[in-house]
């Protein structure tokens, strides 16, 4: 069986707090250690910051957490609005580039507008600094 997670908060900076906590509880309870939690949270905050700020205003932001006993996944989605943000855009490189220093595996799909999907993969057993990797 494998645990999951779901959660869908508004597309809103205060209300990252409750992603950032509730995947920091996802993955305490798989195992992982204070430093790889911080990793998580910092994920977190990458990811729904990228998602948050492109071309298109985000309305809600949704994850899906599971974990198979080995591997931790975490995808995050936005669900936008019709309004234009009025300002840049995210450069979703740059958050690729921070979200593969905290995982095993990244990938942001993209639309039209910019990503729209992030999903990462990692370890939660292995000790931050240990290179996440198996």
């Amino acid at each position: 069986m494998k645990d999951e997670v779901f959660l869908k908060v508004p597309a809103r900076q205060p209300m990252m707090l409750v992603v950032r906590m509730a995947m920091a509880g996802f993955f305490a309870q798989c195992g992982a250690d204070v430093d790889t939690l911080e990793d998580v949270r910092t994920a977190c905050d990458e990811a729904c910051y990228c998602l948050m700020h492109q071309r298109r205003s985000a309305e809600t932001i949704s994850l899906l957490a599971g974990f198979d006993g080995e591997y931790a996944s975490v995808i995050f989605e936005a669900e936008r609005g019709e309004a234009a943000q009025e300002y840049a855009a995210h450069d979703p490189e740059i958050a690729r580039g921070i979200l593969s220093m905290l995982a095993n595996d990244v990938r942001i799909d993209h639309d039209s507008d910019g990503p729209r999907r992030i999903e990462l993969r990692l370890c939660p057993t292995i000790p931050a600094g240990g290179g996440n990797e198996r």
